[in-house]
């Protein structure tokens, strides 16, 4: 049978069952360049939404970790604080809140000007930066040496800001840099009182009045102090720190205010160990019939810690000079093999005066966490302890002081200084002092070293020096002042000025009129000007004046004719307590 299907239908294209097959075959096709636009798409939509949305994950991480931080700052606990911040850096170095905590951090755990400067650039970059910034800005500066970047920072402020809290900070900065001291501290005073409602200024307006010489500012002073204490704050801490007398400033406590210092340090939520020790410290002082019963309080609840949770308590007896209840707690073959503890327990055996059990101990140790500065001092007291030969002992001291003066170390200069003057070696003692106060400037270090210059018989050169320096410590220290004009007429410098100079200074309160008395009278005489010496010294009262100064008015005297007066004067002193000038004084008179 012939097909009923049309050849015109047939020819041209396939069968019917293949023109099926292609249909679904680009049906397929089409189905797969849709998914696949739809993955290229979404991965576009991921890369474009994505990464932004990521960020915003970590800066959230970032901002948590900070929040943990602080709290771990406030309680002091400065490492568990360091690794959350160093997270929080890596996951968002940019952020405000990052680099402000990591600065806090640096500030109150170990200062540095450039790691401070580096974040704050950063917070710079990203359009963060204050006025306060500035202001530490130009304070990282100026310890890095380099005043004109500083000074760049005050003329980019603009006249309000200069005016404000902060400007004036940075005047009062800048100030002292240029030496103008007395400008710098009130300038800075003015800043604190631009913010009366921060509790840390008030505290530091505070500090300032406390060194007033009125009885009444003080008061008032000390009221204010402890109105801080009583807050919640990082500022009632360290008015806390204030009244324990760990900031310099001796505050005398009553037994009351004492057991008030003593609940508000247990009482507030951020004081670490450190804080309710130092406080501990000053309680036992106004309350010393408690002593053994609140030290035993701290032993009994720490009882049963690791040695490692117990070591600012431990640290904290043995600064306090307990020698004897810290070796009670601590077995020495733990103190062996712990660094930290190792010099603490050494410490105390010398201090308990166990001179043969810390011998033992030296040997025995192979740790020895112990800088070469440090085992010769202790060498020397070993030495002494154990009564060896004097130069030997000697020897171990200007070994100690070499190797502190080499490393710098300025702390152990001043053990090593202390110990030698102890020990009846004042000639090692002033040398250490000397390279003590060349490294640091320390007012109070300068001023144990005039001291021991006086008391060895020191030529008048090497204490003027020593004045000189302690001056641009403490430009407003009466007694240097005086001193200086002394030395100069003693030392026939500057005669000519010395008069007009002593002065101005009394005009300025920089001298007592005891002071100035002497200074024109002693002036007068090196003028040959004996009618103006006459009317001066009978305006001095000598037994204000030190022992020097006292042999210099007699031999004035005797040249004035007071041969009685003189007289008086002279034979209550000692030559061997002066200088050579001074004796040569002295000797008129007698």
């Amino acid at each position: 049978m012939a097909s009923t299907v049309s050849s015109a239908v047939i020819m041209p294209g396939r069968l019917p069952s293949q023109r099926g097959g292609g249909r679904r075959f680009w049906r397929r096709w089409w189905k797969w360049l849709t998914a696949l636009v739809f993955v290229l798409g979404a991965i576009v939509a991921a890369a474009l939404v994505g990464r932004p949305l990521y960020h915003a994950w970590e800066r959230r991480e970032a901002l948590a970790m900070v929040a943990q931080a602080r709290h771990h700052l406030d309680a002091e606990r400065w490492e568990e604080a360091s690794k959350l911040l160093g997270e929080a850096y890596q996951k968002s170095p940019d952020q405000e809140e990052v680099l402000r905590a990591l600065m806090e951090l640096i500030r109150r755990t170990s200062p540095s000007a450039e790691r401070q400067l580096f974040f704050l650039r950063q917070l710079s970059a990203g359009g963060h930066s204050t006025t306060e910034d500035q202001v530490r800005m130009a304070e990282s500066h100026l310890a890095l040496r380099q005043p004109d970047e500083a000074r760049q920072l005050l003329e980019k402020m603009s006249p309000a800001d200069k005016e404000g809290r902060y400007g004036l900070e940075l005047r009062s900065l800048l100030a002292r840099a240029d030496g103008r001291q007395a400008e710098a501290l009130a300038l800075l005073r003015s800043s604190w009182e631009k913010a009366p409602e921060d509790p840390e200024c008030r505290l530091r307006l505070a500090t300032l009045d406390l060194r007033n010489p009125f009885k009444e500012v003080q008061e008032r002073a000390e009221d204010q102090v402890w109105a801080v204490a009583r807050g919640k704050d990082r500022a009632a801490l360290l008015a806390m720190e204030l009244l324990s007398g760990q900031a310099g400033v001796a505050i005398p406590l009553t037994p009351a205010e004492a057991d008030e210092l003593w609940k508000l340090v247990r009482d507030h939520p951020f004081a670490s160990p450190r804080r309710e020790l130092a406080v501990l410290g000053a309680y036992v002082k106004a309350r010393p019939e408690k002593r053994d019963v609140m030290i035993e309080e701290e032993a009994t609840r720490l009882e049963g810690r690791p040695l490692e949770d117990r070591m600012d308590f431990l640290r904290w007896l043995a600064t306090s000079g307990d020698h004897e209840r810290f070796l009670k707690l601590v077995p020495r073959d733990k103190a062996l093999l712990m660094r930290e503890l190792f010099p603490l327990y050494v410490e105390a055996l010398a201090g308990s005066g166990r001179w043969q059990d810390l011998k033992d101990t030296m040997n025995r140790s192979a740790i020895m966490p112990l800088n070469a500065a440090e085992k010769a001092l202790l060498q020397a007291r070993l030495a002494r302890g154990l009564g060896e030969p004097v130069e030997t002992v000697k020897g171990y001291f200007r070994e100690a002081c070499r190797h502190a003066g080499a490393m710098r170390d300025y702390r152990g200069l001043l053990r090593a200084a202390a110990f030698s003057e102890d020990a009846g070696f004042a000639d090692v003692a002033l040398e250490a002092y000397r390279s003590a106060a060349a490294s640091s400037k320390d007012p109070a270090v300068m001023e144990r070293l005039l001291q021991l210059q006086q008391q060895r018989g020191q030529g008048a050169e090497a204490i003027l020096a020593t004045v000189e320096d302690l001056l641009k410590a403490q430009p407003n220290s009466r007694d240097q002042q005086a001193a200086r004009f002394y030395l100069k007429l003693l030392l026939g410098r500057e005669m000519e000025v010395c008069g007009f100079e002593s002065r101005q200074s009394e005009a300025e309160g920089l001298l007592t009129p005891n002071a100035a008395a002497f200074v024109g009278a002693f002036s007068a005489y090196r003028e040959l000007d004996l009618s103006k010496v006459r009317s001066l010294t009978a305006k001095v009262d000598a037994e204000a004046l030190p022992t020097g100064q006292r042999a210099v008015l007699a031999g004035l005297l005797a040249d004035c004719g007071e041969a009685a007066r003189a007289f008086a004067i002279a034979e209550k002193i000692s030559p061997v307590l002066l200088m050579q000038e001074e004796a040569a004084f002295l000797r008129k008179a007698l």
